[in-house]
Parts: structure tokens; sequence; C-alpha cells
């Protein structure tokens, strides 16, 4: 019987975080597994050909870095449908089967990707829709918000598709698609090109999102298809060579499609993250767990909780909570460790949410602390305006 879906999971010293990635697909009927090893030195290939002797497994000399590897593994299968899943990631039971099925019944989608949990427990949800830089993002979006901090009562347009998301079932029809997990027609994907391979790594999920959009492709977000994604794992181990391709990629990416300005912006940030002097994320060191808490609302029943390390949110995390305080999930504190945390906060009123202003904590502030407490405390949202679910605060 032939493949329905060819799995590509590109490995680079991943051999800790493999194994869990593969037992989740290999559950799965209908699958040929591919896994494209760029010159491990960990025995990643040796985890992978115990864990899943049936997979095919090829083992580059040098890292050819993430497009090239994973249009590598592509151009291995046959099958009609390509997953690319990272190795920090697993996929919950019947999720593959939930995204094929989708996939299959609408001629016009050319990729579709899961909801991303950010752990085990299921209590938050990574941002799965890229934002690519542009120059109201840089302008408008994150320095006024971060002038404004506290107080601004506006959330970016591109909100809208976390939200749509983090805090809802139905499909949801988004510009861009995460790469740390997702599944594509091979048809589109061979039409486009493939992966852009000048893009070593990072970026490359948004161009190749652009180039599908670009062919009449439909892209979707099935969030009832879930995943957990150990954000940051694969490249946590050198995080400041991570950053390096980040912004090398970011150029790549704007060298074709962005004005001068923002290319300069983009640039200026390069530099001016390469001298900062923080806490490695995703590294081994201890980050306590923190916590955080604001005064309830009179009437309401749940809270959405929306954080990020960056005022315009372009990445961050989502979760739901019955209580008036949460505690972060440990990806966050890694990424907000001494540096401020951005957050709000919609109370579930009836049918209605009551959305906080953007509130903005530095690392001392009363509202963190390195657990949670019962007692009220901290910021207030009393002074929101109710809005219809959906509408932006």
């Amino acid at each position: 019987m032939d493949p329905l879906v060819t799995v590509v999971i590109l490995i680079h010293d991943d051999a800790g975080w493999i194994g869990a990635c593969l037992d989740s697909i290999m559950r799965e009927p209908g699958v040929e597994i591919i896994v494209v090893d760029n010159a491990s030195t960990d025995g990643g290939a040796d985890v992978v050909r115990n864990a899943a002797p049936g997979a095919q497994l090829f083992v580059n000399t040098a890292n050819r870095g993430f497009s090239a590897a994973c249009n590598q593994g592509a151009a291995m299968g046959r099958a009609p449908f390509l997953l690319f899943l990272n190795p920090d990631a697993y996929f919950l039971p019947g999720a593959l089967r939930t995204l094929t099925d989708h996939l299959a019944s609408a001629p016009n989608l050319g990729a579709v990707g899961p909801r991303q949990w950010v752990d085990a427990r299921l209590n938050w949800q990574w941002s799965v829709v890229p934002v690519p830089p542009t120059l109201l993002t840089f302008l408008f979006w994150r320095m006024i918000l971060r002038r404004l901090g506290t107080g601004a009562r506006f959330t970016p347009p591109y909100q809208r598709w976390h939200r749509a998301v983090w805090f809802g079932d139905d499909p949801a029809e988004v510009p861009y698609l995460s790469g740390a997990g997702f599944l594509v027609r091979r048809s589109a994907f061979e039409e486009v090109g493939g992966f852009d391979e000048r893009f070593f790594i990072f970026f490359e999920d948004v161009d190749l999102s652009d180039r599908l959009r670009g062919r009449g492709w439909k892209l979707c977000v099935v969030p009832k298809s879930g995943m957990v994604h150990r954000v940051g794992g694969t490249v946590g181990r050198t995080p400041s060579r991570g950053e390096d391709h980040l912004y090398r990629s970011g150029l790549r990416y704007l060298a074709d499609r962005a004005d001068p300005a923002t290319r300069l912006l983009w640039w200026l940030a390069s530099r001016r993250n390469a001298r900062r002097t923080t806490s490695p994320a995703g590294s081994q060191e201890h980050h306590e767990t923190r916590a955080l808490q604001w005064s309830p609302v009179p009437g309401a029943t749940s809270y959405r909780v929306e954080i990020s390390p960056d005022p315009a949110f372009l990445f961050g995390a989502g979760g739901i909570v019955q209580q008036e305080h949460c505690i972060l999930p440990d990806r966050m504190g890694a990424l907000t460790a001494g540096r401020p945390l951005y957050w709000r906060v919609g109370a579930e009123r009836g049918t209605k949410w009551v959305w906080s202003p953007l509130r903005m904590s530095p690392p001392d502030d009363p509202a963190l602390r390195s657990r949670p407490v019962a007692s009220a405390g901290g910021h207030t949202l009393r002074d929101a305006t109710s809005r219809d679910e959906g509408e932006p605060a």
C-alpha cells in the first residue's frame, strides 16, 4: 500500500529529542518516515536506527542547513502529502489524521498546520503564525507600544491570527505557517520549487508561505490538530549562532521584498542584539518558576492570558485559566529572564470578553512572583472596556 504522507525530519545533534518525535509519528497509519541527519556528533543517527528501524535515514557529511536538508528528504519520498516536523516536537494522537483529512477535503488548500502546545500539560500554546518584519512593525507596533507600555488599548491586526488559534477550534485561514510542523501538498511544494536553500535556517517558512500564496494556494491552521513543540530546543545549544542565523535570514528575506528603511532597521536590530548580553535561551541554566497575578474582575468565570517578551506580540504564548494567577511556561521564563514581560488578560463575562490594556512588567514587578498566590494583587483589569470576543483590545 502506497503511503499517504511522507514525514521529513531533520536532525542535527538532536538525540535527546528525536525519540519522542518518532514515536508520535510511527503510530500513525499510511506514513513513510525520512530522517536526514545533518552531520550530528551526538549519536542521533543510532537513536533513529533503534527507535524507528523502518525509517529511511540519510546521513550528510556536513551540516547543509534546514532548507536544503528538508528538500533532500522530500525528494526521497513518494507520498502525495509532505509533513515537515522539527525533532523537538511531537504530534498528539490523531493529530496527523486530522490535518490530512482537512487538507485532502479542500483542493484549494496548499498547506495546513496544527495548534502548537508549549508544554506536555497542554496549558500554553505558542504562536503558530510567523509575522515577517515590516516598516509598520518596527516603527509603529514595536516602538510605539514599547513607549506606551502600560495602558495601550489596541492590539496589532495580526494578533487576530494568534487569538483565532489560541482560543478557537475552527480552522483559520492565515498568511503564514510555522516551519516547526506543517503538512503541504507535494504538488504545491514542487510547484513553487520547495524551500529556498539560501535560507540556512529561519524565514524559510515565511518565504515558502509567500510563494505558495503567490500561486493561489491557501494556508490554514487546524486547531483540532495539536502538537507539543519545545520551542527553541533545536537551536538552544548554541543560542548565539541561532540568533545570528535569524538575522542573516531576515536580511535575505527582506532583500527580495522590503524597502531600504525596513532593511536598515532590521540590520540595526541585529547589531543591537549582537551587543546584548543575556542568559542564553534554551540553555541548561536554571530559571525560577515565575507566576503572573492580577486583580479579579467581578463576574469573570475564566481568563484568557497573552504573554510575550515583545511589546508588539510578534511571537508569544496564550493560555486559559480559571483563577487570577498563572504559572508562566518555562520557555517564556527563559526568554524574559532579565527583561520585561508584556501581557494582556481577557476576562470572560457571559458571552463577552473584557480585555485589559497592554501591561509591561519589569523583572522585579510584584505581579511576577516565584509562585502564584491566592490573594488578589498586581495589576487591575477594572478599567478595561467590554468588547465582543475577537475584537482587538
